[in-house]
């Protein structure tokens, strides 16, 4: 059954469908073909996790974050640099959106499977993530200064990232199912 755990994975397909990729990934590889198969049950399995993936993403674009302290300057003076040029870069909320991404793995054993995950190059940026969907805040050193901490709340940000999933979860169980049993079919049809 799909269920959500802590470490960012957020839709697990039933073991028995597990098995069936396990055994399609096993017949691609005795056959040698698997690329064009593997092309296309990827691109099911995408558009099967395409609207869960986009209500994640929404919902890390709406954060709202409030703070203590002098926030106003401090956010105001944080993308200016010393010369008074606007800093380049992306904020929180867009690195957590492109940090985003479905993962479809192949591997035999417990490693196979579909999962969305907040999976950013910053480590920072996953940290926090993880932080404001657990509790809805994260504490931060004030400007790197490790004596003095404050709390950064993000209003709506509990559950952020796992919110959506009860709605979606049962349409991308049977379309990720469905999908592999389309290849395993077609495959048999093929061999036989």
């Amino acid at each position: 059954m799909p269920r959500s755990t802590g470490k960012q994975e957020l839709v697990y397909i039933e073991p028995s469908s597990v098995k069936a990729l396990q055994r399609l990934a096993r017949e691609l590889k005795e056959r040698g073909d698997g690329k064009e198969v593997k092309k296309r049950l990827n691109r099911a399995i995408k558009d099967a996790t395409a609207p869960l993936e986009r209500d994640i993403k929404d919902n890390a674009r709406g954060l709202t974050f409030t703070g203590r302290g002098s926030g106003d300057r401090a956010r105001r003076t944080a993308t200016v640099t010393k010369t008074g040029r606007q800093r380049k870069g992306i904020g929180l909320r867009d690195a957590m959106v492109k940090g985003i991404k479905t993962e479809i793995s192949y591997r035999a054993g417990a490693g196979a499977g579909v999962r969305i995950r907040l999976k950013s190059s910053d480590a920072d940026v996953n940290r926090i993530g993880r932080a404001i969907n657990r509790r809805g805040k994260v504490r931060h050193p004030v400007f790197g200064d490790r004596e003095n901490w404050a709390d950064t709340i993000a209003t709506n940000g509990k559950d952020w990232f796992y919110g959506p999933v009860p709605k979606h979860r049962d349409d991308v169980t049977r379309e990720v199912k469905r999908a592999i049993d389309a290849e395993l079919n077609k495959l048999a049809r093929d061999i036989g």
